[in-house]
């Protein structure tokens, strides 16, 4: 009986998850709150048809298989998370080797807050601390699904992904493919790589460059820069990877991306001004702990 309720989960959690933003966008949204009564509604009396069903267990498999007819590539795409299917070495291993590279971009603020005058150790510090909120919302709005979105191969799919994981949708109670690991687990692997490019950038523009300025175009870049890259690389059909590259650690989609972006924001950008050749490292110790 247990097994049978697990099996259950992967089916009913993700319609689960699309009423309550149903409800959600009724309440909080007045303007779209008509279309979302409407379809409650429409899907409820397509359900209450099946009287040996649970009105609440039927509501869910109702609107899963709706979820499924609009979208029967991304429901194939996948197979459901189960217990047989999760490596527990894997997983640990990709959790711990995320949470290494979150704080690597926190070692990255104090590395370069301490090579700018002292002035400016803070803005410094700053530019790579607002990485990790800003692109977490661009990487979960599209950046994952442009990145690693099945887009086919040939044509548009060489160089982008598509919207079917936009807001991270059949990611939960997922697998990511044969990899043993669940999708959201992968997704947010991939998010502190792409926290990192962005601020890596920022060692590029210290001391030129207004911080609200700086945060649009880390919005941007992530978007419109590292997520077609990391598809051509890393990605499904991207044109880097069907030529048979391989990327183990980052080298192509980090390293050359934020170092390219880097000396060319700072070619358009130009020298800073009022700077006193002769000053050194404004912080010593930040530079040693950040490296």
């Amino acid at each position: 009986m247990r097994n049978d309720s697990f099996a259950l989960l992967p089916d009913m959690s993700e319609s689960v998850l699309i009423h309550s933003l149903c409800l959600t966008v009724q309440k909080r949204i007045p303007l779209f709150g008509g279309w979302g009564s409407a379809w409650r509604r429409h899907r409820r009396w397509c359900l209450f048809g099946s009287s040996e069903l649970h009105p609440d267990l039927g509501f869910t498999v109702s609107l899963r298989r709706f979820v499924h007819s609009a979208h029967p590539a991304q429901a194939m795409g996948n197979p459901a998370l189960s217990e047989d299917a999760v490596s527990t070495g894997a997983v640990a291993w990709v959790l711990t080797s995320a949470a290494l590279v979150f704080l690597m971009t926190a070692g990255l603020g104090f590395f370069y807050g301490g090579l700018v005058r002292d002035t400016n150790i803070i803005n410094t510090m700053m530019m790579s601390v607002v990485s990790m909120g800003i692109v977490c919302i661009t990487w979960v709005v599209f950046g994952f699904s442009w990145a690693f979105g099945d887009n086919g191969t040939g044509g548009i799919g060489y160089f982008i992904g598509n919207f079917d994981y936009s807001l991270w949708m059949n990611l939960d109670m997922k697998m990511w493919g044969d990899s043993g690991l669940p999708g959201l687990c992968f997704a947010a692997f991939q998010m502190t790589f792409a926290i990192i490019a962005s601020a890596i950038i920022s060692g590029s523009l210290v001391e030129r460059m207004r911080f609200s300025a700086y945060s649009i175009m880390l919005a941007l870049w992530s978007l419109l820069i590292y997520a077609p890259l990391c598809h051509w690389v890393w990605g499904s059909g991207g044109w880097i990877a069907e030529m048979g590259a391989l990327d183990f650690a980052g080298g192509t989609v980090v390293h050359i991306s934020s170092g390219v972006s880097g000396l060319v924001a700072g070619a358009i950008v130009g020298p800073r001004r009022h700077v006193d050749k002769e000053l050194g490292a404004a912080n010593a110790p930040f530079v040693i702990l950040g490296g």
